[in-house]
C-alpha cells in the first residue's frame, strides 16, 4: 500500500521502468486502493496506471498524464486535473465531486467515464470528445466551454449548472437517452438551445429525452414508440411498411381459403360490365387454367407449374395492393394516397373485403392516418414541445 511520497516516488519509478519495457520486464506498480490523498502529482507520468479504488482527493494532478489509466471507483473529489491527459482512460465509477478537469489543453478524448459520479464537478473548457459518459451524474457540474462532439450521453443524469454551448453538443451521442432526478430545467434549456441554434435534430432528441421520464403508459404507446416524440420522423413509415406487409399475408390467406367467411370483392364500374352498373366479383385464385394442363401428363408439367406461380403471384400482388390502399384510405389534410393507387390504375374499380377481413382493413386505415400525421407532424413541426 502506498501512503508516503518515498512509496509513491518508488511506484512511479517502477512504473515508468515497466511501461518503457512495453510491460514484458518487472511488473507494473501496485498503486490499486492506494491512499494518495492530497498527493503532489502535478506534471507526473501516470500512463497506464493501474489505480483502481484509489483515494485521490486534493490530489494535484495540473498537467499530469493519465493516458489510459485505471481510475475504476477512484476518489478524485476535490482534485485539480487542470490540464491534464485522461485520453483513453477508465473512470467507471469514480467519485469526481468538485473536482476541475478544465484548461483548454485537457485532453479526454475517448475517455471512459460510464457511471463516473461527476456531481459538482468543473469541466469548464474540458475536452470531452468522444468521451464515454454513459450513466454518468452530471448534477451541478460546469460545462462551459467544453468540447463535446461525438461523447456518449446515455443515461446521463443531466442537471449542470452551467451549461455547454449548442454548437459544442449537438453532435453528440444519445442525447436522446439523457435523464433528470429533482430538476428538469438544465434539459429544458439545452433543447430551446439546439432549436435557437438551428440543431433541429438534436433539439428533437433532447426534446424526447425530457418527455419520456414523465410519461404514462397509454403516451409511451402512442408517442413513443411510435416517433420518439418527434425525433424519428421516419419511424411511424416503417412501422406502416410492417404492418401492410403482415397484412398482405392475411389478405393473401383470405384470397387463397376465405376462411371464416371472410372474403375480398372486385367493384367495377359501367366500363367493364357495359351497364353502368357496379359489379361485383369475388376475388380467388382461379384454377381453370391449370385444369385444362391437368391431364396433359408429364410434358405439361412444367407448363402446370409456371401457371400456378403466375396465379399466386397476382394473388400475393392483389393482397398487396389491396393492403396499401386500406393503409391510405382515410387521406390526411389533402394527402390521400389510397386515392392516387386507384388512379393510377388503368381501370376504374375497387376492392372491398367482408366478414372480418374488413374489420382489419378498418384498423388498417385508422392505424395509418395517425401514423401518417405523427411522421408529418415530427417532420415539419414541433408538436411536442
Amino acid at each position: 500500500m502506498v501512503r508516503t511520497e518515498a512509496d509513491l516516488v518508488q511506484a512511479l519509478t517502477a512504473n515508468r521502468q515497466w511501461m518503457a519495457s512495453g510491460g514484458h520486464q518487472g511488473k507494473q506498480a501496485a498503486l490499486a486502493h492506494a491512499d494518495l490523498h492530497g498527493a503532489e502529482l502535478s506534471n507526473a507520468d501516470l500512463t497506464g496506471l493501474d489505480l483502481t479504488g484509489a483515494n485521490l482527493s486534493d490530489a494535484d494532478f495540473t498537467q499530469a498524464k493519465l493516458d489510459k489509466a485505471n481510475l475504476t471507483s477512484a476518489i478524485l473529489e476535490d482534485a485539480d486535473l487542470t490540464q491534464a491527459s485522461l485520453a483513453g482512460a477508465n473512470l467507471n465509477g469514480a467519485h469526481l465531486k468538485g473536482a476541475y478537469l478544465g484548461g483548454g489543453n485537457l485532453h479526454t478524448a475517448g475517455a471512459e467515464l460510464r457511471g463516473a459520479r461527476m456531481t459538482n464537478v468543473d469541466l469548464t473548457g474540458a475536452d470531452l470528445t468522444n468521451a464515454d459518459l454513459t450513466k454518468a451524474d452530471l448534477r451541478d457540474a460546469r460545462l462551459g466551454d467544453s468540447e463535446l462532439e461525438g461523447t456518449n450521453f446515455s443515461g446521463v443524469v443531466y442537471q449542470p449548472t452551467d451549461g455547454p454551448s449548442a454548437l459544442s453538443i449537438n453532435t453528440a451521442q444519445h442525447l436522446a437517452d439523457l435523464r433528470f432526478e429533482d430538476n428538469p430545467q438544465p434539459i429544458i434549456l439545452l433543447r430551446n438551445s439546439l432549436f435557437d441554434g438551428g440543431f433541429e435534430q438534436s433539439g428533437r432528441e433532447v426534446n424526447r429525452a425530457y418527455r419520456h421520464q414523465g410519461e404514462n403508459i397509454v403516451q409511451r404507446v402512442l408517442f413513443d414508440w411510435t416517433c420518439a416524440w418527434g425525433a424519428d420522423a421516419g419511424r411511424p413509415l416503417a412501422i406502416m411498411a410492417e404492418v401492410s406487409l403482415l397484412c398482405t399475408l392475411v389478405y393473401w390467406i383470405v384470397i387463397q381459403f376465405s376462411p371464416w367467411g371472410a372474403g375480398l370483392f372486385l367493384v367495377s364500374n359501367g366500363g367493364v360490365c357495359g351497364n353502368g352498373k357496379e359489379k361485383t366479383v369475388r376475388i380467388v385464385v382461379v384454377s381453370r387454367q391449370r385444369n385444362r394442363v391437368k391431364n396433359a401428363g408429364v410434358a405439361g408439367v412444367p407448363r402446370r407449374v409456371g401457371r400456378g406461380i403466375v396465379l399466386e403471384f397476382r394473388a400475393l400482388s392483389t393482397a398487396f395492393l389491396f393492403s396499401l390502399m386500406s393503409v391510405f384510405t382515410i387521406g390526411v389534410e389533402g394527402f390521400n394516397c389510397g386515392q392516387w393507387l386507384r388512379m393510377l390504375q388503368p381501370r376504374e374499380f375497387d376492392i372491398r373485403a367482408t366478414g372480418w377481413a374488413r374489420t382489419v382493413s378498418g384498423m388498417q386505415a385508422l392505424l395509418g392516418a395517425g401514423l401518417v400525421t405523427l411522421a408529418a407532424l415530427s417532420y415539419f413541426g414541433h408538436p411536442f414541445e
